[in-house]
């Protein structure tokens, strides 16, 4: 299961599936996969209760945006490609027709 932690400090407290690619990016200098820096060697999230706010959007989404936020972020370190660069991809060819 996820990558952030809650209290007990566990990934299976919570419904992401995207093992911390949420909180990781591609740096389009180096094209190499950055984490952010709280996040542990297990994807789990060191600072989880007292995160961001940025970090914290995802606990207002429904369970079909926070799926498709984790795939999104999932496909875009797979095909090393910046999130809205993908989106836009998407937009424009017919799968989201």
């Amino acid at each position: 299961m996820g990558g952030v932690q809650r209290g007990v400090g566990t990934s299976e407290d919570v419904g992401c599936e995207c093992n911390g690619a949420c909180c990781k990016r591609i740096n389009l200098e180096t094209n190499e996969v950055e984490a952010c820096h709280y996040l542990t060697d297990d994807n789990l999230c060191s600072i989880y209760e007292d995160r961001p706010i940025a970090c914290r959007i995802a606990e207002y989404n429904t369970s079909e945006m926070t799926a498709m936020h984790c795939y999104l972020c999932t496909l875009s370190l797979k095909m090393r490609v910046p999130v809205p660069v993908l989106l836009d991809h998407l937009k424009q060819s017919d799968i989201t027709n």
